[in-house]
């Protein structure tokens, strides 16, 4: 209404009784009066030229005491000698302006009585005149309104902060704090000079933030007007505790949005109880899976064992021994009868025969090491490997080979177990680098801090890693047996051996360029 009417004034270039006639004219008084607030037409000046009704009954004069009377007769004394100064910056740049928000203004009414106020300022130009339109509301009602929320907030703030065994505070529509009691100070470390103001989403772990758990929980807190839920949050010092929280949708007396109330518990100590059983009940049923497990693979073990053994006892000795026993006789009763390749048909079939029964002791030697009882003892596995080595040296005494087996390695062990795990891996070595004029091989332990492991290397022959799946199965070979003589037991055997330690093995190679068996034990601190 204000702005339409400076526009009209502003419109017409007439004299100040050309005003008076237009207002009367165009029905102003009656726009005048219908006003909500009380309006004040000032002068340049700073007198006052036109007053409404409510002019009147919010100052307490009557229209003509207040017309031609300068402005600040309805200012308090305090702030008169201020105001002219005020006025005439206005004057110079005048805008519609509103003012009291934020800061207190005050009226003053003629029985001398002070009230708050708050004034919106318009400029208005007739021709040669400017004048200033004052809007004054009194907004003393407000005034005790926000008051009275203050004590009232002052009354909350005494009776939560009481609480100490809970976090209780108040977010506004944001999730800013705006009041913290003794017990969130207690619980999440930060004092209330240090979270006044501050995002709530500070107590949550960073992976919930980048989530946006936060604004869902108030979210959802304004939805349904109450938000529960349970999980980690952060004290001030970056340690984790595990809380329950409340979350309440609060809302003013017109039922607008006025922010919420949250309330925390901190239950790290029976969320503790309850992680102690859950891992209690998780190592029970591991124990029970892992001999489950073992029972199985005893079952099977056994079974293997007496189809290995009922084959070798029954099935494959006696006629193995038949027919190396009968070749050999024709080789010694019939020699002079047979031509060259009968001979050495005779002497193939021979070959054959006892290489199955090496098989056959290989295997049974397998059986043997799944089923032997165990144990255990401290066990020096470098004087182990000297001792291995000596007795391949002893048998090849005209090998060039160098080896090297580092001192003071150790392990707790079944000792027997252990030495046919060195004899086949040391042998190994040994048969692999027999094409070498001269051969290295060492005995060591890996520092590697996720695997420390103790290793078998060698510079011969070597393997394709593409093959290396192959070679802890039985009966498996990746050379031919004119190469490398061999069974293919001894690698399952030294798997076997491990597995029943609860270590394991694996191997790297290349062609030519020889191959590194690695294994560990359990609970092994590799020195003496």
């Amino acid at each position: 209404m204000m702005q339409s009417l400076s526009n009209f004034i502003h419109e017409e270039t007439v004299s100040r009784r050309a005003l008076d006639h237009a207002l009367a004219e165009k029905n102003f008084e009656g726009l005048l009066e219908a006003a909500p607030d009380a309006l004040i037409f000032m002068d340049r000046g700073g007198l006052i030229a036109v007053v409404n009704t409510h002019a009147e009954r919010l100052f307490g004069y009557n229209r003509n005491e207040m017309l031609g009377q300068p402005v600040e007769m309805l200012i308090p004394v305090r702030f008169r000698k201020k105001h002219p100064a005020l006025r005439d910056g206005y004057a110079r740049e005048p805008r519609v302006r509103t003012m009291g928000e934020g800061r207190e203004l005050y009226g003053l009414r003629k029985d001398g009585t002070e009230f708050p106020v708050e004034i919106s300022l318009s400029p208005l130009s007739t021709g040669n005149e400017k004048y200033v339109i004052s809007a004054v509301r009194d907004v003393s009602q407000r005034k005790a309104t926000e008051e009275l929320a203050r004590v009232n907030q002052e009354r909350f703030r005494l009776l939560v902060d009481g609480v100490r065994d809970y976090a209780i505070y108040l977010l506004d529509n944001e999730g800013k704090v705006l009041i913290w009691n003794s017990g969130a100070q207690r619980i999440k470390g930060y004092t209330e000079a240090e979270i006044i103001g501050r995002h709530f989403s500070v107590f949550y772990p960073p992976e919930m933030v980048e989530k946006k758990w936060p604004a869902e929980e108030l979210r959802r807190a304004s939805l349904d007007g109450r938000f529960e839920d349970e999980g980690w949050r952060i004290r001030k010092d970056g340690s984790r505790f595990w809380a329950n929280v409340v979350i309440t949708a609060l809302h003013d007396a017109n039922g607008a949005p006025a922010g919420f109330a949250k309330v925390t518990r901190d239950l790290t100590d029976r969320k503790k109880y309850e992680s102690d059983i859950d891992q209690k009940n998780a190592e029970v049923e591991k124990v029970s899976r892992e001999v489950r497990d073992a029972n199985r693979e005893l079952h099977a073990a056994n079974r293997e064992l007496e189809a290995f053994s009922f084959s070798v006892s029954h099935d494959l000795r006696s006629p193995l021994r038949a027919v190396d026993g009968f070749s050999q006789e024709l080789l010694l009763q019939y020699a002079d009868k047979l031509d060259d390749q009968g001979r050495h048909y005779l002497s193939r079939i021979r070959t054959g025969t006892q290489r199955m029964g090496q098989l056959i002791d290989d295997l049974l030697k397998l059986s043997r090491i799944t089923r032997d009882e165990m144990k255990f003892e401290r066990v020096n596995l470098t004087a182990l490997a000297e001792s291995v080595n000596t007795e391949l040296q002893n048998r090849e005494p005209v090998r060039n080979v160098s080896f090297n087996a580092k001192p003071g390695l150790c392990a707790d062990c079944d000792p027997r177990l252990i030495r046919v795990l060195l004899e086949n891996l040391l042998g190994n070595a040994w048969k692999f680098t027999s094409k070498n004029p001269s051969a290295t091989i060492a005995f060591e332990r890996t520092e590697s801090a996720d695997k420390p492991a103790f290793v078998v290397r060698d510079d011969g022959a070597g393997f394709d890693m593409t093959y290396a799946a192959k070679l802890f199965g039985a009966f498996q070979r990746l050379h031919s047996d004119r190469e490398f003589p061999g069974t293919g037991i001894g690698l399952a055997t030294v798997q076997r051996i491990l597995r029943r330690h609860g270590g394991e093995i694996w191997a790297e190679g290349a062609v030519g360029r020889g191959a590194a068996f690695y294994f560990t034990i359990p609970g092994s601190g590799g020195a003496a």
